[in-house]
């Protein structure tokens, strides 16, 4: 009796029990289109280097809403929400993203004779272990995995109609990632010729105020 009631358990415990999941998979992601760094364009043009002038930006949890803002050139930002349907493709695409891309990686216009007036653009992905990866281009000269995640976000982002009334800041994320770029692509100098003068603000090594953050 006692060999039957064993056997009994230990067939539920083998059926209940799940493998563990060693997969790593994306937890969390930010993508901004920004035009440069930010620019205060008055009688002081002030390069920050700390900061993106941002026109789009998504900002992707697994627990949590899908965050979108967009903003046209002199116009005031918008904030957004998107349906369950648009957050599973971006799970989706995300960890295919994941899959191919195992480092930091740059894929931004190198040739001093291609022009480009375009956004310029950067996704960071967070893993499961805590891993980040920012993946930084201009949107020409990209591999078949990462057009497909930028096509996909284009499309969601463009394509979002649900406006929300609740503004949010931005991830201190960007300013991370914005003093690794300021290091690879600096502001350009000042014309010789300008009138005014031109102050370009280098990345600081003090730790930054989380009230001034984005």
């Amino acid at each position: 009796m006692n060999r039957i009631i064993f056997l009994i358990g230990l067939m539920t415990f083998l059926t209940t029990c799940k493998p563990v999941d060693n997969v790593e998979r994306v937890q969390k992601c930010i993508f901004a289109g920004y035009s440069g760094f930010y620019m205060v364009d008055t009688v002081k043009w002030i390069h920050d280097s700390t900061r993106f002038d941002i026109r789009e930006y998504l900002e992707f949890n697994v627990d949590s809403t899908v965050k979108i803002a967009k903003r046209w050139y002199n116009t005031n930002t918008k904030y957004f929400q998107i349906g369950h349907e648009d957050s599973i493709r971006l799970i989706s695409i995300f960890n295919k993203l994941l899959l191919e891309v195992r480092k930091d990686s740059n894929y931004n216009i190198q040739e001093e004779l291609e022009m480009y007036d375009g956004l310029h653009y950067t996704i960071t992905l967070v893993t499961t272990s805590k891993k980040r990866l920012d993946i930084n281009y201009d949107p020409q000269h990209l591999p078949k995995e990462l057009k497909d995640c930028h096509d996909t976000i284009e499309d969601i982002i463009k394509s979002t109609k649900v406006e929300t009334g609740n503004g949010f800041k931005f991830s201190k994320d960007l300013k991370k990632n914005a003093l690794k770029l300021y290091q690879i692509f600096p502001p350009p100098p000042a014309p010789e010729n300008l009138s005014v003068k031109v102050k370009i603000t280098k990345p600081s090594t003090i730790k930054p105020d989380p009230k001034k953050l984005n």
